[in-house]
């Protein structure tokens, strides 16, 4: 016995004393590996800066999948939270939280770098969006007056978003045709990619607007000439948009010219259709009932033929007000009918869209697995060329072990997402997906545009004969009857959450999004990230893991 265990000792102070001069090279070599193969932050930045004006609904999954960002590097933060700003902006998805921004402002005011410009530019973006056109009249000045190293592109933007401003929020329209006008000049001289005649019909516009209307004329005539010959559909929207903006002034012979010159160029039956649509609207201005009726019909026909449903939606909302407003009940009554059945062919367009967004979601995840493996293939392959003149039996081993390990957990995260978005697809009928896509419409900064919309709908669907608005109780309710119990189970299994943490699961596990939670809670989306943080802390979510899917493998 004494003998046995002596060899071992011996062996093993042998194998030590030959090993140990190894160890901090192969300590060093591990090192190496495994922080190149792990996707951090900063990677998820670097690929989200090289395709978010390419993709920007990928980069949006991404800088999403970004787990506790508050916990970034200052310098980190402030670039997450720029393209974060920007992918919402892209996606056209609203943001109403002024205070990120303001921290990126204030770091790199502190950093100076191109960036700084961006952060000014995007700035005015927030607060045009919030309806604080002064704040974001100064940002824009200040974007427009940053010169960096590549600023060419920045300035002719701001001045754009500067001029729309002045037109169409401050009214001052002598700023506005200077801003348009410099905008134009920034984009002629930098060779940038814009449509000339839409800015200098927006010239026009602002001309008109401001009574000069020798001068409006005079840009709309060098807007329609920009027009090549052959793009006859650019050409009917330039006169379309033309009698829309002289139907607000009032100007209706001038107006009803322009939208005829659009129904004259027209080839299209979807263009057509808007123009008679116009038409149908500049009567409707008047007060000429027959002549609504009988242009609203044409537009339904022709948008019939294009199925442009946003147009016979309109349509037939305009002749049911005018039915009902002259005691024509049938006429009414049947307009009515159709208008519910468009309205219920937009919202089922609406979530065949939706399943095409998860559908790309599965094909993003699955181009991200596959690179990340085909990372891991080059990394071990520079591995094991170092290694073969060390340890190969140990550490050729571990290597197996660990590459096995590694592909059996990504292979199990995608087979776990496919699920998830399987499932998702199949209930695609269900109440839980139509209140919450009612919801995000309630929420958006054009839910007036949405009202009558979601009266009609919370009335047909839900049989509730009042304005639409969330419900908080309705959820929870729908929740529990759709995911077996979860709002219950969720309280039961957490008791340490708090009322606002267990809604905030909830809105999550309802398919909202942080920054349309925000929205729905009245907080800041820097306060729902810090809720975000402690259901992680609660709940013991590891850093690798999404909260939805967690606890759902939880409280299963």
């Amino acid at each position: 016995m004494f003998q046995v265990t002596h060899s071992f000792t011996k062996l093993k102070f042998m194998t030590y004393r030959y090993i140990k001069p190894l160890l901090p090279v192969v300590s060093l070599l591990l090192i190496i590996l495994f922080s190149c193969a792990r996707y951090t932050p900063k990677d998820i930045l670097d690929q989200v800066g090289s395709f978010i004006e390419v993709r920007p609904d990928s980069a949006l999954i991404l800088l999403e999948s970004i787990e506790s960002p508050e916990s970034l590097p200052q310098q980190d933060y402030a670039r997450y939270g720029l393209l974060l700003i920007k992918a919402h902006k892209l996606n056209r998805i609203s943001i109403t939280d002024d205070v990120f921004i303001t921290y990126i402002i204030d770091y790199y005011e502190k950093h100076p770098c191109d960036d700084l410009g961006r952060a000014y530019f995007y700035a005015g973006q927030v607060f045009e969006e919030q309806g604080k056109y002064t704040e974001a009249e100064h940002y824009y000045l200040k974007a427009l007056d940053f010169e960096g190293k590549n600023t060419r592109k920045l300035k002719a933007y701001s001045a754009y978003f500067l001029a729309d401003i002045y037109d169409n929020n401050l009214k001052e329209y002598k700023k506005a045709i200077d801003y348009y006008q410099k905008g134009l000049d920034y984009f002629r001289q930098n060779n940038l990619f814009f449509s000339e005649e839409n800015i200098l019909k927006l010239i026009g516009d602002c001309y008109i607007k401001d009574q000069q209307f020798d001068k409006g004329v005079e840009m709309y005539r060098k807007s329609i000439a920009k027009i090549p010959d052959d793009s006859i559909s650019a050409k009917a929207k330039i006169y379309r948009d033309i009698a829309v903006t002289l139907t607000e002034l009032e100007k209706y012979p001038e107006a009803k010219y322009a939208v005829n010159k659009a129904i004259d160029v027209s080839v299209r039956n979807k263009d057509l259709a808007i123009g008679y649509a116009i038409k149908g609207d500049i009567f409707e201005k008047q007060g000429i009932k027959d002549s609504i009726l009988y242009y609203n019909n044409k537009a339904i026909t022709f948008a019939k033929k294009s199925k442009d449903y946003q147009t016979m939606y309109d349509a037939y909302n305009s002749m049911y007000e005018i039915a009902a407003k002259s005691n024509n009940l049938q006429l009414a009554l049947d307009n009515y009918k159709n208008f519910n059945r468009v309205t219920e062919i937009i919202g089922q367009k609406q979530k065949y869209d939706d399943i095409k967004y998860l559908e790309r979601k599965i094909d993003f995840e699955k181009n991200r697995s596959l690179y990340l493996k085909n990372r891991l293939k080059v990394q071990t392959i520079i591995f094991l060329v170092i290694l073969v003149a060390v340890i190969i039996p140990i550490a050729f081993a571990y290597y197996r072990h660990r590459k096995k390990k590694y592909i059996e957990s990504i292979s199990q995260q995608l087979h776990d997402k496919s699920e998830i978005i399987r499932s998702v697809m199949e209930a695609r009928s269900q109440n839980i997906e139509i209140y919450r896509k009612m919801v995000t419409l309630s929420i958006s900064p054009q839910k007036n545009k949405y009202r009558h919309f979601l009266e009609n709908a919370n009335k047909i669907l839900f049989g509730q004969d009042y304005l639409f608005e969330f419900d908080w109780e309705y959820l929870s309710s729908l929740v529990n009857q759709n995911y077996n119990g979860y709002v219950d189970k969720l309280s039961q299994s957490y008791p340490d959450m708090t009322d606002m943490e267990i809604k905030i699961c909830v809105l999550l596990k309802s398919g909202f999004s942080l920054t349309e939670i925000a929205d729905i809670t009245g907080k800041s989306s820097h306060t729902i990230y810090k809720y975000s943080s402690h259901i992680r802390k609660k709940a013991g979510i590891p850093e690798n893991k999404n909260t939805v899917e967690f606890l759902d493998s939880a409280l299963t």
